[in-house]
């Protein structure tokens, strides 16, 4: 049963005689819509009786142009339709729908910006009803994932033709088909200058049965870029022939260039030619690349079925790796040397079976902008495994890398003392996430499709970036975010499959332990593979965190990624940073920072690290009596209530703040859902109190949007310290400084509380530097105020538990004070 939908507003007026027999007539349909076929306006004349019928309409597609169609069964049976400025997209859209006139159900792939518009309410909803709002709302918007695909494509250029067409025949086995075809075609995101350029399609024979011919003159190279996530600067044309016979199943194709060329390297192609009969493509493909007279040929069979023989062969001749440097973004630069290849093929497309060899000289790439250089090399393919006689190269400092040995590509059992010896020397490794020295002694056995690593890694005065660059670009197309389909399991999935959203510490757990790991990465096998880290490495997440890594026992791998694979050893913290609550931290030095991995945990690590960050004072903290815990009594609510503390400007006082975490990595989330991050402070506040300051206290503004970024950039020691905050400053001086704004004579405590109301505001202004790990040298000074002088703060962290401070400004008067708290 086939369900037809039609939309519009129709009207006409025609002749029906009483036996049915005879009829004519006319009608408009306006704003005309079948499926997903949409017409601003159609046409219609027609006329029927016993002896013939005929039908002349023009038709009017939503984006343009004009479609005549015109049919007599006088003139045999031959339908006659002009297509006179018509977009290309349209007209392949409308086939889809034309062509899946049986609605074959075809299941697309969600992903997450389908649900960014959804809001369920808490409110007398429950869990079930949830659930099934989603379902609902999947079920209601799904598109075919063909014709999804298609639109993305046809997305990137414009095209329009003129056309006409003749359908003859009556049946099934005779219908014909003749067009002729000119057109234009515009790629919107082409590298150079938008330009049109023509070409035009002839094409002529059965449309179900029999022979035909397809010729297609001038194609423009650059149409290439319709399926390309970069374009390129693509020039000339293709003139392709085909010759097809529908009986057999079969097409012979001849591809001749015309001033064709990629990033403006010519390449023309000296033979092309494709066949197809019986499932199998057969090849005879030659090219001549950069004016070169040693053509690289491609010839031999493919067949459909991934199980099925192949049989192909590859000869470089010293330019294939040209070739790859033309078609190659920017992420690979063919430098200089000479690259010879030649290959053979067979096996099956499932398990294809190598045979040959790759000669490097004195060669040089650009590589994500690592420079490897002296590239000396022998590589040959025996069958089932590869033989590296030798690898050399270095980099553009003083790092080299050397390989030698013997891998199988499928089955290690008839191998077994056999490996490829991997040795690297201070080599240089970096990309857009990665910066690093690697000096390695690794072996490589088992196979290529299921390698085993043993041996030793170490990597040193680096660091890997784990947020995802590409995060940035909010136009990635779908097909760069199905790349990550496996590193964040919500982003995408099958409609008619159930999904699974998952909670925030699932996501940290399955990004930073590699609970989903990509495809490339799941066969990887490790044998006591001893990795060492540092000195000077660290690992970052964007701006979030940020630490320096340094192993005390060499961290040992062993098993298989996803299954069994378990990791031992000690990394201790040196340093760090990380932002908590929009509040910069830095790791605590006087504490045990570090990394444990036991056997047991498989890859999930024992961590226990201690945070410390000094924010200003608010004037009123977070307290439930309205009590201002800097001064010994309450403040008036009436001073409260007009005083700055209504704005959160903060005192002279900064308070210390110390964030601390014990247990397993698993357990811990970026936002502390749990509260599994213990928080303690300096005068002691309570949780909900330094969130407050650490979260939103407007009296730290500054500090979080801008200072922060200076103290933790690379640009400087993570010793020097930079403040800059509001404060209310006491107009008498003589018992209040900057120092401290707490009153020094303790029997005066009424008349302290009452001069509050003389407070002035005023920016403070703090510079430090850690000497050692236990003394710190301050200055502060307030730049707006003249009365106040610059004043140097000296702190000793005597231990845990006791702090000494000492102050003196610029007219010499000196100040000290004992801290004592306890942990808890």
């Amino acid at each position: 049963m086939i369900s037809i939908e039609l939309g519009g507003i129709i009207n006409g007026s025609g002749f029906i005689s009483r036996d049915q027999m005879n009829f004519d007539g006319r009608f408009a349909w306006s704003l005309g819509k079948y499926k997903n076929i949409k017409f601003a306006n159609s046409l219609f004349a027609f006329n029927y009786n016993e002896k013939s019928f005929y039908i002349n309409s023009s038709l009017y597609p939503i984006d343009g142009g004009t479609i005549d169609l015109e049919y007599d069964s006088n003139e045999d049976n031959s339908f006659n339709i002009n297509f006179t400025n018509i977009s290309t997209s349209w007209s392949l859209l409308t086939a889809v729908d034309i062509f899946n006139l049986d609605n074959k159900k075809i299941v697309p792939n969600g992903n997450f910006r389908d649900l960014e518009d959804i809001e369920i309410s808490n409110s007398d909803k429950s869990f079930k009803e949830k659930i099934t709002f989603i379902n609902n709302f999947l079920n209601e918007n799904i598109i075919l994932e063909n014709k999804f695909n298609l639109k993305r494509y046809l997305s990137k250029f414009e095209s329009r033709y003129d056309a006409n067409v003749t359908i003859e025949g009556n049946d099934k086995s005779n219908f014909r088909l003749k067009t002729k075809l000119n057109g234009y075609l515009d790629i919107k995101n082409d590298v150079k200058k938008s330009s049109k350029e023509e070409f035009s399609l002839d094409l002529e024979g059965g449309i179900f049965t029999g022979k035909g011919f397809l010729y297609i003159n001038k194609l423009p190279l650059k149409s290439i870029n319709i399926f390309l996530d970069k374009p390129r600067d693509f020039e000339g044309d293709l003139n392709i022939k085909l010759l097809y016979n529908l009986d057999q199943k079969s097409f012979t194709t001849n591809i001749s260039s015309l001033n064709t060329s990629i990033n403006s390297s010519p390449i023309i192609i000296d033979i092309g030619s494709v066949q197809f009969s019986k499932s199998i493509f057969d090849l005879n493909l030659s090219f001549l690349v950069n004016n070169s007279n040693i053509p690289i040929n491609f010839s031999g069979s493919i067949p459909i079925n991934k199980k099925d023989k192949l049989d192909l062969r590859l000869n470089g001749n010293g330019k294939f790796i040209e070739l790859i440097d033309i078609f190659a973004d920017d992420y690979f630069t063919f430098k200089k040397g000479d690259v010879n290849l030649r290959m053979i093929l067979t096996g099956t497309i499932n398990k294809p079976i190598a045979n040959g060899f790759v000669v490097i000289k004195d060669s040089e790439i650009d590589i994500y902008s690592n420079i490897i250089k002296n590239i000396n090399s022998i590589l040959i393919f025996d069958f089932d495994h590869i033989e590296i006689k030798s690898f050399e190269a270095s980099d553009n400092a003083s790092g080299n890398i050397l390989i030698k040995g013997v891998l199988p590509f499928y089955d290690g059992s008839s191998f077994k003392d056999k490996d490829i010896s991997l040795v690297t020397n201070k080599f240089n490794i970096k990309s857009k996430n990665i910066k690093f020295l690697t000096d390695s002694k690794i072996n490589i056995g088992g196979s290529f499709i299921e390698p085993i690593f043993s041996g030793k890694l170490s990597l040193n005065n680096g660091f890997i970036n784990l947020n995802n660059a590409n995060k940035k670009n909010n136009k990635k197309n779908d097909s760069k975010e199905k790349n990550n389909e496996r590193n964040w399991p919500e982003l995408f999935w099958k409609k008619d499959k159930k999904i699974e959203i998952i909670s925030n510490e699932t996501i940290l757990n399955s990004f930073l332990l590699g609970k989903n790991v990509p495809n490339y990465l799941e066969n990887l096998n490790f044998k006591n593979l001893k990795l060492k880290l540092g000195p000077d490495f660290r690992i970052q997440y964007s701006e979030i965190v940020k630490a320096y890594l340094d192993t005390k026992l060499d961290l040992n791998l062993d098993g298989k990624v996803g299954e069994d694979l378990n990791a031992r050893g000690l990394i201790t913290l040196s340093k760090g940073t990380a932002n908590l609550y929009t509040t910069p931290f830095k790791l605590d030095k006087n504490k045990e920072n570090y990394i444990l991995f036991a056997s047991r945990s498989g890859i999930v690590p024992y961590i226990n690290f201690s945070l410390t960050s000094k924010v200003p004072d608010t004037i009123i903290p977070i307290s439930e009596n309205n009590q201002d815990l800097n001064i010994s009594s309450g403040i008036d609510e009436n001073l409260s209530s007009s005083g700055f503390g209504v704005v959160g400007i903060g005192n002279t006082r900064l308070i210390k703040i110390e964030a601390s975490y014990e247990g397993f990595l698993d357990q811990l989330s970026f936002e502390d859902e749990n509260k599994k991050i213990q928080l303690r402070s300096t005068p002691s506040y309570n949780r909900s109190q330094i969130i407050g300051l650490i979260g939103g206290n407007s009296a730290n503004l500054i500090n979080r949007a801008f200072i922060s970024q200076i103290n933790s950039s690379d640009g400087f020691s993570e010793r020097f310290q930079l403040s800059l905050y509001p404060a209310l400053i006491e107009n008498n001086e003589p018992i209040n400084n900057v120092f401290s704004n707490e009153n020094i004579d303790v029997d005066d405590t009424e008349k302290s509380s009452s001069n509050t109301g003389f407070s002035t505001q005023a920016w403070i202004a703090e510079i430090g530097l850690d000497i050692t790990d236990r003394i710190n040298f301050a200055v502060q000074a307030t730049p707006d105020r003249d009365d106040l002088p610059p004043l140097g703060i000296l702190t000793l962290q005597a231990n845990p538990n006791l702090e000494l401070l000492g102050s003196m400004d610029s007219e010499g008067e000196w100040k000290s004070q004992v801290q004592l708290f306890f942990r808890y």
